[in-house]
């Protein structure tokens, strides 16, 4: 007759056995208060840790983790474009979202060329420039009309004062220098 260990009710004699020894770091206590007949006290192993290294009940895992609250870098971006500053000048407050928006905007006015790109890309971003009728026409306003033609006028500008700034240096230099 097959005969169980001393997890099973048989004893080697392939009798009941009355008692089950005890561990002495294991005492099942808590097994028996959840419900739990048997608690698996030889299962060591994959999946299966000791009992004094479990987790109790409401214990965390990471106790000394990262805080609740604490921010990430997309929050801490936000949290400091809406952070108020104040204008030259005045005694108007606007957030600084609003600040570098208005900075970006004057920069492009006055010809520079890289911010003019990053506006216009903003632009196109927020789907400001690429509105479309149904027939796949542009559709603006007098007003986008308007600021696209100062734009271009003010990069023509730019790029002609640019054209005759190296026309006149190639002519400080001399003629050979110039020519290779």
């Amino acid at each position: 007759m097959d005969s169980e260990n001393n997890n099973g009710d048989l004893n080697p004699a392939g009798e009941m056995s009355a008692e089950q020894p005890q561990r002495p770091n294991d005492s099942g206590d808590d097994f028996q208060e959840q419900g739990v007949a048997d608690p698996p006290r030889d299962k060591v192993g994959y999946k299966r840790p000791p009992m004094h290294t479990r987790f109790k009940p409401g214990q965390s895992g990471n106790p000394k983790g990262r805080p609740r609250g604490a921010g990430n870098l997309r929050t801490y971006v936000l949290k400091e474009l809406k952070e108020k500053v104040g204008l030259k000048g005045t005694n108007r407050r606007i957030s600084k979202g609003e600040a570098l928006v208005k900075k970006t905007f004057a920069k492009a006015l006055g010809g520079d060329a890289r911010a003019t790109d990053q506006v216009i890309k903003l632009l196109e971003k927020i789907g400001h420039l690429d509105v479309t009728d149904s027939g796949g026409e542009q559709i603006h306003s007098a007003d986008d009309e308007q600021a696209l033609e100062i734009l271009k006028d003010q990069m023509r500008q730019q790029l002609a004062s640019e054209q005759t700034a190296n026309l006149g240096q190639e002519g400080a230099t001399g003629p050979e220098e110039a020519q290779s």
